[in-house]
């Protein structure tokens, strides 16, 4: 009888371990992310010029605050490269994006609120800017959560403040970006959810659990380890 109930409690505990494996991990937990970000665009001016822009291939750089909010840092560094290679011209644009995942962890459709500066010079004459970006797209990601691809529109503006005796002038326009992001990650564990039922017995350190199967029921006797 004691062989019989062994037996019951070995294949009952087989099949609750299958079951596990069978389960779906959680997603693992991203630790850091680099990428390339390339948009296409129109911007215009209080001067009522409007112009086609082309930004990128930019850096971006991913810091996961949690599951589903992370800190985005972005720089157009080919359009750096460019602008400050001509003569009599500088040129500096950095932006700062929190991607908020509403619907899943790392993945889906997503927001991101942000804030820029931009400092130009062009002949001796320069300004700073201040700029309100916002970025809202789907971004879709790996089952391993390494690789996001994902598409936005980012509308923005900017109010910029020159250095000479000039009104203050703004800019405003709006982008489509496709971006490419790789990340470092880290798997996450969870305890899987079984049909075990846990009953605790007696007042010592001592648990029963009860694997049920469709043929036999045996009580297993766990002893905890002493502390």
């Amino acid at each position: 009888m004691k062989r019989l109930a062994a037996l019951c409690a070995a294949a009952a505990l087989s099949a609750v371990t299958a079951t596990a494996r069978a389960q779906s991990a959680p997603p693992p937990r991203r630790l850091f992310g680099a990428g390339s970000t390339l948009g296409l665009g129109i911007e215009s001016n209080t001067a009522n010029r409007a112009f086609g822009s082309v930004v990128g291939p930019a850096v971006e750089l991913r810091f996961p605050i949690t599951p589903r909010v992370e800190l985005a840092l972005w720089a157009p560094v080919f359009n750096l490269v460019w602008i400050n290679l001509q003569r009599d011209r500088s040129f500096l644009w950095l932006d700062a994006f929190a991607t908020i995942y509403p619907l899943q962890d790392a993945g889906g459709f997503f927001i991101a609120p942000g804030l820029g500066m931009v400092w130009g010079s062009v002949d001796g004459a320069s300004g700073t800017g201040l700029q309100v970006p916002f970025r809202i797209g789907y971004e879709g990601a790996s089952a391993g959560r390494s690789f996001g691809v994902s598409i936005a529109a980012r509308p923005w503006f900017d109010v910029v403040f020159p250095s000479l005796n000039v009104d203050v002038g703004a800019r405003y326009g709006a982008l489509l970006e496709l971006t490419l992001i790789g990340y470092a990650t880290r798997p996450r564990y969870t305890a899987p959810a079984t049909s075990v039922e846990d009953a605790r017995s007696g007042s010592g350190n001592r648990k029963t659990v009860e694997f049920k199967s469709n043929h036999c029921r045996a009580p297993v006797n766990l002893r905890s380890p002493s502390r």
